[in-house]
């Protein structure tokens, strides 16, 4: 089932179909940028391209995992992985890990993952809405994502913020903390990224 399909079924779509990000809780999620779209002063290929810093930034936990992560065990999924929580939410990841045992080869398909993966690391912030026809604030968007990831089955939740350089990492019945991105964190199982250091050693001022 897709973003589109889903929501088609509560209203019909004014924005094109092509510029919806995710849905939650039944509302489309555009993409970051799409009233340009709209309103003709950049393409939808403009919006949906990744920043240089963001794609290093990504670059480099992806070599990490796929370092560190035993194929025969974890499925890395990248790319905006499609989650799909319920008929009222499609969600997407930019790196999420599945366990195997969970998303079982007969899961594998054309349609997004009905199953939750174990880790989910989001990097910046993809998508917007319309305030007008929303029913939570954007301020809320971030906290929302996460905790409906966790409430699915989600371990650990990873999320990336380029602006302010910092990371906030939250983990069921847990207190949710935030760190300096120059500062070494575990992502999982032992696996740990400095940003911070990483960005210095490439030469990249932020």
């Amino acid at each position: 089932m897709t973003a589109a399909s889903i929501l088609q079924k509560k209203e019909s779509v004014v924005t094109p179909e092509s510029l919806i990000y995710e849905i939650m809780d039944g509302q489309p999620i555009y993409y970051r940028g799409y009233k340009n779209v709209l309103n003709q002063t950049k393409t939808i290929e403009e919006i949906m391209g990744c920043s240089t810093l963001r794609f290093a930034i990504i670059n480099y936990l992806l070599r990490l995992l796929y370092s560190n992560i035993d194929d025969s065990d974890y499925l890395i999924a990248n790319n905006e992985a499609g989650v799909h929580l319920d008929e009222k939410n499609n969600l997407s990841a930019d790196i999420a890990l599945f366990d195997w045992t969970v998303l079982t080869p007969q899961k594998v398909n054309k349609k997004y993952a009905d199953v939750p993966p174990k880790y989910v690391i989001e990097v910046d912030i993809s998508g917007e809405f319309d305030v007008q026809k929303s029913s939570f604030l954007p301020s809320d968007y971030v906290h929302i994502k996460m905790q409906k990831l966790l409430d699915f089955g989600v371990e650990k939740v990873i999320w990336i913020f380029s602006e302010s350089q910092k990371i906030t990492i939250a983990e069921p019945n847990k207190d949710w903390i935030t760190k300096d991105w120059h500062q070494e964190i575990e992502l999982f199982e032992g696996i740990k990224m400095n940003i911070g250091e990483y960005l210095q050693q490439k030469g990249i001022t932020v």
